[in-house]
């Protein structure tokens, strides 16, 4: 099991972390590849230090899980569902959509909300699953 959450980096600050088989390591968005992706196997080659890049250590935990939070909003992306049609999450919609609007990155924050063309956007996402302080996430 991996268990996500914002860690503290002693003495300097708090940031993004996975920890899995009880290995921690800095995670996105807090440490981002930027090495040569040009080779679709990229990920399965050794990499080195200077491949990837860690932002400056978050002064509060509450920092950090707003880095999580706001990095997951900025790469949602719509997904059709082909010929199933579900009514939009918005209370006051009475409409209908074949479209999804979630994150490929981590769909236990934003898990692929049904949401009309009209409601289909970040700032309504946000405002379905808000920012809270204290988030963990665990999968495998």
């Amino acid at each position: 099991m991996n268990y996500d959450k914002a860690r503290e980096v002693p003495g300097k600050g708090w940031h993004w972390t996975t920890m899995n088989d009880g290995i921690v390591r800095t995670a996105e968005p807090c440490s981002r590849h930027v090495g040569d992706e040009s080779d679709p196997m990229w990920y399965m080659k050794p990499s080195n230090e200077s491949d990837w890049q860690r932002c400056e250590p978050h002064a509060t935990r509450d920092e950090a899980e707003r880095h999580f939070y706001d990095w997951c909003l900025e790469t949602v992306a719509e997904t059709r569902m082909g010929d199933q049609q579900l009514r939009c999450r918005m209370p006051d919609c009475a409409e209908w959509t074949d479209t999804v609007l979630g994150n490929l990155q981590d769909e236990r924050l934003f898990n692929g909300d049904p949401l009309c063309e009209a409601h289909r956007t970040r700032e309504v996402l946000a405002q379905i699953r808000p920012f809270e302080p204290g988030m963990e996430l665990i999968h495998s």
